[in-house]
């Protein structure tokens, strides 16, 4: 991973090298058939690669200019895969990729190869490795045959080719980044044979295994897993070679379209990989269809668990690095839904800041962290919703601002009206969680974001939905703290909406329902408030309500009519409970319909609820 440590292996991986295993056991034989059996000599892996060197540079494949500092030398590394298998008797075990990696390393083969005065050698040598990751190369035993059926099957097959992918990619590719264009095709069309449906659709098409064994019918999942691997890593080391880019944006969209059981068990690998591509190259991403590319992927590792922390941990990241703090817009306010562990403390240069485009996606993708679109898991949702409110309100000072560096004062004016609503429903989602903590922080999100959105900027719709889903939905009844500050922030939202909505007659039948539903949400905290003795909670209603109803009662602050109904109906429920006493001028709840303007069908269904 980022840190440097070594993912579990995959069940792929698990299953290639038990076959290995099973194969070397199966096959050891006394020494005179070590030759036979190790294939060694003119034919098999060792000896395929191995005679290529000698034709360059006879035993032990110097370098061209005559140094290799008195590293391995390529018989060596030959021997190693010989005696390996033969040593330790029957009980001998395959070496991993990493330890054939480690000694081709020492053996310093990209020194010889790279190096070499003829790049027609080098050409070939690279040729011939990756000939070994494609099942239907020639250079296998069987010919063509490796990869169309099971009497055909090589177990040694996927062992031989993931390790020359691994010595290929890194040996040759990644260290020599001025020929990385040069090489690189070469990669790609076996990424696309491994990967297309040449062994995809032929395998699940031919069902060669039962259902309850799906995985096994992708005839070489290891080394599909391997390709995977090496086209993240391609991209982390050369994604900022600028010629290099439209080969690994090839690459990638290979990637799109993988079984469901494939993208789980390697969903760690994608979301690792991703998770460092994104944080190394966000800068080097150009327009809405490459950051879409890029997101599409961290969500398909998303989609799974072992993906998950991964894509976020990469997303928090880049997000801490390229936006600016200070999640609210309100001069004089932070955000007090963010702890000292999920708060950003970063004020990034001009050239380090996220793209629109960038930003988009990250929208996209942590609201559904919050909202615990991934399997459900709401587990990030608490820092997910932090970041989610500071990349928005970033975006709205981009669209408005036209400058990332100017700050906004007082109310933010809302750009993109749907992006609005999608965030104050997910930071909404979080208040209703089953833990006091996680709730208490939504609400205090919720409260901050809405208070910092200019009212004016949202249609009526947008406010009444929001206003709906708060009061149709409410935090545990035992949790008193979440519902005092949602009580108080429905309150202050609608003295805030109110005088703006109510003179429309289209909006009063939804202002209708949201009061009555508030006029339940009080009655509900008043009761559990008393159960027992007099709490925060109960007292906290009492005063939240009272307040209300006398500024609703006032003549000038809503000249329709309907605050006045609006305080008298939420009033009402402070008397059931001998909780009246703080009016100073609201009415019994028994206004006349003469009493109210005029305002059609809606008013008349008003009065007649009453």
């Amino acid at each position: 991973d980022g840190g440097g440590r070594t993912l579990p292996p995959t069940p792929f991986a698990v299953r290639c090298r038990r076959r290995a295993d099973a194969h070397i056991e199966a096959m050891a034989a006394p020494p005179e058939d070590d030759e036979k059996a190790a294939g060694r000599g003119a034919g098999g892996f060792w000896g395929s690669v191995s005679s290529l060197f000698k034709k360059g540079g006879g035993r032990g494949g110097a370098v061209a200019d005559g140094q290799h500092g008195g590293a391995a030398t390529l018989d060596e590394l030959e021997d190693y895969g010989h005696h390996r298998h033969h040593d330790s008797g029957r009980t001998a075990a395959v070496p991993t990729n990493e330890e054939l990696v480690s000694i081709a390393q020492s053996a310093h083969l990209d020194r010889i190869l790279m190096s070499a005065k003829d790049p027609q050698m080098t050409a070939q040598v690279l040729r011939t490795l990756l000939d070994f990751v494609d099942p239907y190369s020639s250079v296998h035993p069987g010919g063509n045959n490796v990869g169309k059926g099971d009497d055909a099957d090589d177990p040694m097959f996927e062992h031989n080719a993931a390790f020359a992918l691994e010595l290929a990619t890194r040996s040759l590719l990644l260290p020599n980044r001025q020929r990385a264009r040069e090489l690189y095709p070469m990669f790609l069309s076996k990424f696309e044979s491994v990967l297309t449906s040449k062994i995809l659709g032929e395998s699940l098409s031919k069902g060669w295994l039962p259902p309850q064994k799906k995985d096994e019918k992708l005839r070489h999942p290891y080394l599909m897993e391997r390709v995977v691997v090496a086209i993240l890593r391609s991209c982390i080391h050369l994604y900022d070679v600028p010629e290099m880019q439209p080969y690994l944006k090839t690459s990638l969209l290979l990637l799109f379209d993988m079984p469901p059981v494939f993208s789980r068990h390697v969903s760690s690998r994608l979301g690792c990989g991703m998770a460092i591509i994104l944080r190394n190259s966000y800068l080097l991403f150009e327009g809405l269809d490459e950051w879409n590319m890029i997101g599409d992927l961290m969500e398909a590792a998303a989609a799974y668990r072992d993906g998950r922390g991964f894509v976020f941990d990469g997303i928090a990241s880049c997000v801490d690095h390229a936006v600016p703090k200070a999640a609210s817009p309100v001069e004089g306010e932070g955000d007090a839904s963010a702890s000292d562990d999920d708060r950003t403390d970063t004020n990034p240069d001009e050239a380090q800041l996220l793209s629109h485009e960038g930003g988009s996606v990250f929208v996209r993708l942590l609201t559904k962290f919050v909202v615990g679109n991934f399997e459900g898991d709401v587990s990030m949702r608490v820092p997910a919703m932090v970041r989610l409110t500071q990349v928005y309100w970033y975006l709205c000072r981009i669209s408005n601002e036209g400058s990332a560096r100017t700050r906004g004062e007082g109310m933010q004016p809302v750009p993109d009206k749907e992006m609005w609503s999608t965030v104050s429903s997910a930071c909404y989602s979080v208040c209703l969680s089953d833990n006091h903590d996680v709730a208490l922080r939504g609400v205090e999100c919720l409260q901050t974001f809405l208070q910092a959105t200019d009212r004016g900027s949202i249609t009526d719709k947008g406010w009444v939905d929001i206003l709906e889903a708060m009061t149709s939905d409410h935090p545990l009844a035992s949790f008193s703290e979440a519902r005092i500050k949602m009580c108080e922030l429905l309150c202050k939202l609608l003295l805030r909406l109110i005088p703006e909505l109510s003179p429309r007659n289209d909006n009063w039948d939804p202002l209708t329902d949201i009061i009555k539903k508030l006029a339940l949400i009080v009655s509900q905290n008043l009761r559990a408030g008393r159960q027992g003795s007099v709490s925060p909670l109960f007292e906290s209603t009492v005063e939240t309500v009272t307040n209300m109803a006398n500024v609703m009662s006032m003549p000038e602050f809503d000249k329709s009519g309907f605050s006045h109904w609006a305080g008298e109906t939420l009033f009402a429920e402070l008397e059931k409970v001998g909780a009246g006493g703080g009016s100073s001028k609201m009415k019994a709840a028994t206004t006349r319909q003469e009493d109210l303007p005029s305002s059609g069908s809606s008013s008349s269904s008003l009065i007649s609820d009453k």
